[in-house]
């Protein structure tokens, strides 16, 4: 994969939900490391049960939630004020 290493096409998500940029530093570890992940998996044998996400307990909020408690923390104040009908 040519360029991989100067990938950035993961800043705009990472600003728009309020993360702080890595140092170079550590998205170069990141990638390397899911680099070598894939190269590893590779050669090892087959899994011999499948695990689909559709088997899968459902996850949820067991508690209950309000839809103005989700989302980016930074973002709750502009995504929940009242907007004109």
């Amino acid at each position: 994969m040519p360029g991989w290493q100067n990938d950035h096409r993961d800043d705009g998500m990472l600003a728009v939900f309020g993360f702080p940029q890595p140092q170079s530093w550590q998205r170069s570890l990141a990638i390397q490391t899911l680099h070598w992940r894939s190269y590893l998996l590779r050669y090892l044998p087959p899994r011999q049960t499948s695990r689909f996400y559709s088997e899968e307990p459902q996850r949820s909020y067991f508690q209950g939630y309000h839809l103005s408690d989700l989302g980016p923390p930074g973002l709750l104040p502009q995504l929940n004020r009242p907007t004109k009908p």
